[in-house]
């Protein structure tokens, strides 16, 4: 069983914001091993012409407790055994020119939706939201 949701805040700042990276969560109904190859989950993608950089993704196992360990970007035979989870997220892009050139009205949207979060929203265009 799977399902995959948007990382909020993953987007780097600009005044277009990169894509939103993915989250997609594996729940295994039996044991099993996983492999995982990944590039840019130490660096983040960079921005361009002004634009900051993107939120590294990565590779995570949700144990049956809950608790949550990162894997490497590059491992071979993990073992996972039923009722756990094997998590992805996939890097979000960089922005695209200066994070002050962007609206505050998209700022806003941006933050109902989710797509920024209040934290990212002061630190990349110095915006407070709004309770």
């Amino acid at each position: 069983m799977h399902a995959t949701t948007p990382v909020p805040g993953s987007g780097g700042p600009g005044r277009y914001w990169g894509g939103l990276g993915s989250r997609t969560v594996f729940r295994f109904l039996a044991g099993c091993h996983v492999i995982t190859r990944a590039d840019r989950l130490r660096l983040p993608p960079p921005g361009r012409d002004g634009g900051l950089p993107g939120r590294t993704g990565g590779f995570c196992r949700r144990r049956a407790d809950g608790t949550v360990e990162r894997l490497p970007s590059k491992v071979d035979n993990v073992r996972f055994a039923a009722g756990e989870a094997f998590i992805v997220e996939t890097t979000g892009g960089g922005g695209l020119g200066p994070p002050a050139d962007r609206d505050p009205e998209a700022v806003r949207g941006g933050l109902a939706t989710g797509a920024i979060t209040p934290a990212g929203a002061l630190e990349g265009y110095g915006f407070i939201a709004e309770n």
